[in-house]
């Protein structure tokens, strides 16, 4: 058992101080529960040294107890006796239990709360993209983006109404913004690819799928949208072999079937 020094607890109550002076309730609370506890388990502080430290500690149970956290959360009071610091020390534990569940309690409602205004942003961006409302749509899309925090799968829903609402060139800077992120998926990539294309941004295109493909490995929609990228760009061999590529993936579904056979045929394969 590691037995700290009366100058070690006195340091560690003045930093508990110091937290109560800079209105941190929480932390001097838990850092005044490791100075009990090195207390208790420091029997060689004994003298003026014990005296001292039981005065500070009297003084801080003081302080504390005045807070309104403590008016909130420690309605059967805080206080210190001298010789019953063990007693105190469930009683700071106890106290700092309930300030950390109320602020734990207290983040999660200003999440949900962040959440819900990211939800109504979107929803109305939507209805003013549908209105054919390029720039209110924006302003909603920027707003609600702010306000995000690891939910960095809204820029793929951006970038992707966007494109679907035929506004490739304000889809992209959300879908590179998307392909960068480390979670990246199929959608973000695709999406990625078809806003450089519908731009005519062929080349780029191409290579979006390449990186995309690297990245996630062999997908079937990006070999499918590369090998058409490769036709246009009049590149046979390379788009037949991606055709092929889209044929033999296991996630290939009956549509992307449909087009990669329909890519061969043109191209003159079999």
């Amino acid at each position: 058992m590691f037995v700290s020094t009366a100058k070690e607890v006195m340091e560690n109550l003045a930093r508990a101080k110091g937290y109560f002076h800079r209105h941190d309730v929480p932390r001097a609370v838990l850092a005044l529960a490791h100075v009990l506890k090195e207390f208790l388990e420091s029997p060689q502080i004994v003298g003026r040294d014990k005296q001292t430290i039981q005065m500070t500690v009297a003084e801080l149970a003081q302080l504390l107890g005045r807070t309104e956290e403590a008016q909130e959360f420690m309605l059967e009071g805080l206080l210190y006796e001298r010789g019953k610091e063990k007693s105190f020390l469930k009683d700071c534990a106890t106290f700092y239990k309930r300030l950390d569940a109320a602020a734990k309690a207290e983040q999660e409602a200003q999440t949900q709360a962040r959440k819900l205004r990211m939800d109504r942003l979107m929803l109305r961006g939507g209805k003013f993209l549908a209105a054919g409302r390029l720039a209110e749509a924006l302003q909603c899309y920027d707003e609600a983006a702010s306000l995000h925090h690891d939910e960095d799968i809204i820029f793929t829903m951006i970038g992707r109404r966007l494109l679907e609402a035929e506004a490739s060139e304000a889809a992209l800077p959300w879908l590179a913004k998307a392909v960068a992120t480390k979670d990246a998926n199929i959608t973000a990539w695709l999406a990625y690819g078809q806003a450089l294309k519908a731009q005519n941004r062929i080349e780029d295109a191409a290579q979006a799928c390449r990186d995309g493909l690297e990245r996630l490995g062999p997908r079937a929609e990006l070999h499918l949208l590369l090998a058409q990228l490769e036709e246009q760009a009049g590149r046979k061999p390379e788009a037949l072999s991606q055709y092929a590529a889209a044929l033999e993936q296991p996630d290939t579904d009956s549509l992307v079937r449909g087009k990669a056979l329909a890519g061969r045929k043109r191209l003159g394969a079999s």
